[in-house]
């Protein structure tokens, strides 16, 4: 599964390993995905109420 998700992130053109850390390359739409996913997983409400789609 991480084989898999690596690939798929380097056919994106998505930097990956140490080359892709944000003291690198800045910060990307990748680690503010991950870092929304990861506060839903553990329960943080202020990630949660951050990614509540706008009406």
């Amino acid at each position: 599964m991480l084989r898999d998700a690596a690939t798929d992130a380097l056919a994106r053109g998505v930097p990956v390993g140490a080359g892709g850390s944000r003291l690198l390359r800045g910060s990307d739409g990748e680690h503010q995905l991950l870092e929304a996913e990861a506060g839903i997983y553990v329960g943080c409400k202020r990630v949660e109420r951050l990614m509540k789609p706008k009406a």
